[in-house]
């Protein structure tokens, strides 16, 4: 249990010391001058957002018998490398499942905190930008609550088995409950949903200071979302076309929906390049040529 806990702070730990090197950069004047502040090109938290992040909210807190659905199994049977990686990663004993659960818990969960940390840390606290703290802050619920829904309704409507069913009756109480909501993995997709707004925040903010601190963070987020995936598949909770569509979902709720409605892929960004140029990549075509250009202010 003890290591459990302390895998599940590693990230918080890793985003709380870049807050601090952030600091100390700023009280050094090694930052990039100006403020932190939220680019004129990107688009702010819609109406669109607001609404939809308070009626998922509701649907999640209030209506969970609306999407928790029927305890039956309907889908019993493996696809693909189900087997194969069950065979392969799925630990022997119960002290190894049950090991293996209690890490992907905790991973999860700090995964899950690290984007509203980053908010109130890095941006709120060591940039005293609220106005940017508050944007990631609301970015991030939109995106957590989008995933938490999908992953709440698509069991419901998929009603997998777990692989690890039988063992209920042999007095494994890991194994009891829930046991037709395998598909998609909720753990993974809660996990790669922080890992993706970490990514998405960092690839369009300087909140750690520069480009390499804030890769780096957005690279510990995502191998930990992978490691949440992989112990899934070791305790046995799910299998491995439950992780991979789970890591989908999450990418999909986590970066690709903020860059869409908020960021825009980083192509109206201010940060710049280190070099203080600006520009982005497009494409190029003319009667004797196909290809890709990039424009820029130099």
């Amino acid at each position: 249990m003890l290591g459990a806990i302390l895998a599940g702070t590693l990230l918080l730990t890793a985003a709380q010391s870049a807050c601090a090197q952030s600091l100390g950069a700023r009280a050094a004047g090694s930052r990039p001058a100006g403020p932190l502040r939220w680019s004129k090109n990107f688009t702010r938290v819609t109406w669109t957002q607001y609404a939809t992040t308070g009626a998922m909210a509701g649907l999640l807190f209030f209506g969970r018998d609306l999407y928790e659905g029927p305890k039956t199994s309907q889908w019993r049977r493996p696809i693909l490398l189900d087997r194969e990686a069950r065979v392969w990663l799925a630990a022997g004993s119960i002290d190894g499942r049950q090991t293996a659960n209690d890490i992907s818990d905790y991973l999860m969960y700090g995964l899950m905190a690290y984007p509203f940390l980053d908010a109130a840390l890095a941006a709120g606290v060591a940039h005293q930008s609220y106005d940017v703290a508050f944007q990631m802050t609301m970015i991030s619920l939109h995106a957590s609550l989008l995933q938490k829904l999908l992953s709440g309704l698509t069991k419901n409507l998929v009603r997998r088995q777990r692989p690890d069913e039988q063992r209920c009756s042999r007095g494994e109480p890991l194994s009891c409950g829930a046991h037709a909501r395998s598909f998609f993995s909720g753990h993974t997709g809660s996990a790669f949903t922080g890992a993706a707004l970490v990514c998405a925040h960092h690839e369009n903010l300087p909140l750690y200071g520069g480009e390499g601190m804030d890769r780096a963070a957005c690279g510990i987020a995502l191998t930990a979302a992978a490691t949440v995936g992989g112990l899934r598949v070791v305790a046995d909770r799910h299998h491995l076309s439950d992780v991979v569509v789970g890591a989908a979902v999450g990418i999909l709720a986590g970066y690709l929906v903020p860059n869409l409605i908020n960021y825009d892929f980083g192509a109206s960004s201010d940060r710049g390049s280190a070099d203080g140029t600006q520009g982005t990549v497009a494409p190029m075509a003319s009667q004797n040529l196909i290809g890709m250009q990039y424009l820029g202010m130099f």
